[in-house]
């Protein structure tokens, strides 16, 4: 097994030295193109280029993400809502009933499809009170909290029409929910997801956009959840990063059907160096959506010692770049 490994590493590394643009920005670099959002002391310093054998290594067919399993989807009473923008929205709701030697807690867990792709998760779970759970969703995964009432809401990006939506606690219990996402087709989307505080960012750079600027879109911008009539891109973030190693996920939508322009988005993986992560591997994954189809991608990246704290590391083709064609 350790063999297979290392094959597959050198393979890798082949690979991200042929098609991966990298490069380490400096700290003042950094500043002038996010802003002062970074999280960390900025030393000074120039641009530099890394190498790429010496600073990442892609693995193909290779997961930091735990399998799922002994998940399975409950009898489902399906009823059919109206959303107040007036679109036909499925909603299904699942309960799942787990007996312990003192309790039966009952699971019950509801999806609804909201505009933008995206699907509304509600859990019940009242013997689950402040609760660490982890969603799961076609390879995107995420950790989440229970309130003290053991209930949870959140909004997650479909990378199906047909979607399912799995809820697993620490003990191996979990519920499901599913809802078919009728406008999916109209989106383009791309995930990044990490566990930990690695320090990774999902960066848009719309129809040849600069960093700073309007149609630079990644968390720390300003773009919000879509409307009804919106044409350019934006970044969700998932997770609750206040658990111990969470799993996090950034994701970024282009409303196709709705451009107003066509071109290139292009879009990049940054890492921040700081001190959690200076001198240290770090892993990532990424997942696109194309024409319904998923594609991942798994990446380790070595992180530079902590001289270069306040420095990001860019990733330039590790994620496809989104062309949007003219209507």
């Amino acid at each position: 097994m350790r063999n297979g490994k290392e094959i597959m590493t050198a393979a890798g590394t082949v690979v991200l030295a042929a098609g991966i643009g990298f490069a380490m920005q400096s700290s003042e670099t950094a500043k002038e193109r996010y802003g002062s959002h970074s999280t960390t002391k900025q030393p000074s310093g120039d641009q530099v280029k890394v190498t790429p054998d010496d600073s990442a290594t892609l693995l193909k067919g290779a997961s930091f993400l735990p399998e799922l399993s002994d998940i399975h989807l409950t009898s489902a009473s399906v009823s059919r809502i109206r959303a107040a923008s007036g679109f036909g929205i499925n909603a299904d709701h699942l309960v799942k009933k787990v007996s312990t030697s003192n309790q039966t807690c009952t699971y019950d867990a509801r999806a609804t499809a909201i505009e933008g792709g995206l699907v509304e998760i509600t859990l019940d779970a009242p013997c689950q009170p402040n609760e660490r759970l982890t969603v799961h969703h076609n390879g995107l995964m995420f950790s989440e909290t229970t309130d003290l009432d053991g209930q949870l809401t959140t909004i997650v990006p479909a990378l199906s029409a047909r979607a399912v939506f799995m809820m697993q606690f620490a003990n191996g219990d979990g519920v499901a929910a599913q809802i078919h996402v009728d406008d999916l087709a109209l989106y383009g989307r791309a995930v990044l997801q990490w566990r930990g505080d690695a320090g990774f960012q999902l960066h848009a750079r719309e129809f040849g956009a600069d960093y700073g600027t309007e149609g630079h879109v990644w968390s720390g911008s300003s773009e919000t959840l879509p409307s009804a009539s919106q044409s350019h891109g934006f970044v969700l973030g998932l997770g609750n990063a206040d658990v111990n190693e969470p799993f996090l996920a950034e994701v970024y939508t282009y409303p196709f059907a709705q451009s107003e322009q066509r071109g290139t988005i292009d879009l990049t993986i940054e890492a921040e160096v700081h001190a959690r992560n200076c001198g240290m591997d770090i892993e990532a994954q990424s997942i696109e959506l194309h024409d319904g189809d998923l594609k991942t991608q798994d990446v380790i990246l070595s992180i530079p010692d902590c001289e270069a704290i306040g420095s990001f590391l860019v990733l330039n083709n590790l994620v496809s770049d989104m062309k949007v064609a003219a209507k």
